[in-house]
């Protein structure tokens, strides 16, 4: 099954999958750490689209001379006239809202104190919500002790 996220989202989800391996190393190779190391290739891909994508903007925007050489400054940096430094910037903000589409790789056994932070970024991803009624029993810490569906 396929699920749609936006590249910021992606990236939110990227970053929640590093830090919770790293703050949990002990769920490393769990079924939710062996899914996060499946879905990862994806996401890796999806950085490498955007990137690229980026670059492209980066070069159609950047100021040349008149046989067409793109201007660099001293740095080696692309330069920019305050217009298109401006339409560089419109553009690349609006990759951060383009849709792509994530195999999700669904747990069956996930850790009984994934906190509910996780739940909402790993939900579509990893997690197969079932039902249309979910009932929360939170732990005193906040995180989620479980979720009965109905």
């Amino acid at each position: 099954m396929k699920t749609k996220r936006t590249y910021e989202e992606i990236i939110d989800l990227s970053i929640r999958m590093e830090i919770f391996l790293k703050e949990n190393t002990e769920n490393i190779n769990t079924k939710l750490g062996y899914a996060i190391k499946k879905i990862t290739p994806q996401i890796t891909k999806i950085n490498k689209l955007h990137n690229d994508e980026v670059i492209n903007i980066n070069i159609d925007c950047c100021a040349v001379d008149a046989d067409g050489i793109i201007l660099k400054d001293e740095k080696g940096n692309l330069r920019y006239t305050k217009e298109k430094q401006k339409e560089r910037n419109k553009k690349i903000d609006a990759l951060l809202s383009k849709v792509y589409e994530i195999e999700s790789f669904f747990c069956s056994d996930l850790p009984k104190d994934l906190n509910k932070d996780y739940l909402e970024h790993f939900d579509g991803i990893f997690i197969e919500r079932k039902g249309t009624v979910e009932t929360e029993i939170i732990n005193q810490n906040g995180s989620i002790k479980d979720i009965i569906k109905a």
